[in-house]
């Protein structure tokens, strides 16, 4: 079967965020319909994955307003859930979260890290992030809490943060 150009870019990140630290590291790439994870112990992954959640797919599926209501919030956590838990026995233990993805980068500025090349987004930050939507689906003006109101970025913080606490991340490096 043809490796597709998402494939190519996740072993390539992969290979990459691998060669630099030697060490296991786990890529997440969160795209519009599917989030793709490599995780693995050497230069080669030992697990590619493919999930059916991404920003599009996931709040076409849940949101109908914009930024999402907190029902709608909840009923995309629970697919999100769903689609993650098959994944948790195929992700290296004590590996490195990677992510290169534009979005994510832009919730670690939101979440008031610096615009470098690298930083890390820590899983407790990615929690303030979430309770900020929380907030905003509760009704609070997304302004407010210095959110964009927009569904793609509230889905990508979703599924980071269901990643990151589901498959015990401390932080990501972006």
């Amino acid at each position: 079967m043809p490796v597709s150009l998402d494939d190519e870019r996740l072993r390539r990140d992969y290979a990459t965020r691998q060669a630099e630290t030697g060490a296991p590291v786990t890529v997440l790439q969160i795209g519009a319909e599917q989030t793709r994870i490599a995780s693995g112990h050497g230069p080669v992954p030992d697990a590619v994955l493919a999930l059916d959640i991404g920003t599009r797919r996931t709040a076409a599926a849940h949101f109908r307003h914009e930024p999402p209501t907190a029902d709608e919030l909840e009923n995309a956590i629970m697919t999100v859930e769903d689609a993650l838990a098959p994944a948790r026995a195929r992700i290296v233990a004590g590996s490195a979260l990677s992510c290169s993805d534009a979005m994510v980068r832009e919730l670690a500025q939101l979440a008031g890290l610096p615009d470098r090349p690298a930083v890390s987004l820590s899983r407790e930050a990615i929690e303030r992030l979430f309770d900020r939507l929380g907030r905003v689906a509760l009704g609070r003006p997304a302004a407010l809490e210095g959110l964009p109101a927009r569904n793609d970025l509230a889905t990508t913080l979703l599924i980071l943060r269901e990643f990151s606490h589901h498959m015990d991340f401390a932080a990501v490096r972006i």
